[in-house]
């Protein structure tokens, strides 16, 4: 899958109450852009992987196998960027002031439990048909999380809009033109489950 064109728009009020496997993600919402988004907010960190039509290999990667993570963060914008099993290096950009008012996160009070990591959901989707493929969950490292969490209080001090930040999302696209290329200047590595 290829770079996110867009900042995307936080998905916390799709979240749905319970997921499963092989029903719609969310009733309301059947077609899915393909792409991953990733949002941090109240209910945690989520990653949706949109596919079109996921291939037997790219669900056998994303249940059996192990994910790596990267965090790059340049200008106002903060991107995960993950890898799991064969798969390309991916990216997902984030931004604090894209998250639905009512789930803004506070990165104050996860900065209080240095002990504590973030958990991320992640999720397939069969983008044209909003089913569920798969899900599972796993942990950042500490040292990830921190920084995380430091690069999202920036932000958080820093408000801009919608179009400010799709335009800094552009200009790192122009100068990083594929994920793999922006994992070199990243500020933290981690394996999920670290």
């Amino acid at each position: 899958m290829m770079a996110n064109q867009a900042l995307n728009q936080s998905f916390a009020p799709r979240m749905p109450r319970i997921c499963i496997v092989g029903q719609p993600f969310d009733p309301n919402f059947r077609h899915w852009h393909e792409g991953p988004m990733f949002d941090y907010n109240q209910l945690g960190c989520q990653l949706l992987l949109a596919y079109e039509n996921p291939t037997r290999q790219e669900m056998q990667d994303f249940h059996d196998r192990e994910w790596h993570f990267a965090l790059f963060v340049k200008y106002s914008s903060i991107f995960l960027l993950f890898k799991f099993g064969n798969q390309p290096w991916q990216d997902a950009p984030y931004s604090y002031w894209l998250v639905w008012p009512d789930y803004c996160p506070d990165p104050e009070e996860d900065l209080e439990a240095p002990e504590n990591r973030l958990l991320l959901n992640c999720f397939m989707i069969n983008a044209p048909t909003g089913i569920l493929e798969g899900m599972r969950s796993m942990s950042f490292s500490l040292d990830f999380t921190t920084t995380f969490l430091e690069a999202v209080r920036e932000q958080v001090k820093r408000p801009i809009s919608r179009a400010d930040s799709e335009e800094d999302v552009r200009l790192v696209y122009r100068q990083y033109p594929t994920p793999r290329s922006m994992v070199k200047d990243a500020v933290a590595k981690c394996r999920g489950g670290d």
